[in-house]
């Protein structure tokens, strides 16, 4: 097996209008064949920054994809997602107490997300061949 490492950086200037101009810079680096980790960084025109990563990973003894973001505003978020492949089942948990599961059967998609709050609601969708 081959090991590739790969660094791509993107620097671009937005301008939205003649007033704000918006620089965003992204450097993604994957970490490993597995996994990621990504840093974005935007400067408005007032000169002030704000910075955002990301990494994520599978794990091989759960069998779930790990993701760790911190945003904008400084809070940091991790989620786990695991797919059961026998119920046809894909599942995220995050660490704000908020869940989504989707699963597919028949031409059935379904998908239930859960808030932090408790609150939930349902999709469903369907298609014919």
């Amino acid at each position: 097996m081959k090991n590739l490492t790969m660094k791509c950086f993107l620097k671009t200037t937005l301008v939205f209008s003649a007033l704000i101009a918006v620089n965003y810079t992204v450097l993604v680096n994957p970490s490993d064949a597995r996994g990621f980790s990504r840093s974005s960084t935007v400067t408005g025109s007032n000169g002030n920054t704000a910075s955002r990563n990301s990494s994520g990973s599978y794990n091989q003894e759960t069998g779930s994809y790990e993701r760790s973001v911190s945003g904008y505003n400084g809070k940091e978020r991790n989620y786990s997602t695991t797919v059961d492949k026998e119920n046809k089942t894909v599942t995220t948990q995050s660490s704000n107490g908020g869940s989504r599961s989707t699963s597919y059967s028949d031409g059935q998609k379904k998908s239930e997300v859960t808030g932090r709050n408790g609150r939930s609601a349902t999709r469903s969708t369907s298609f014919s061949r």
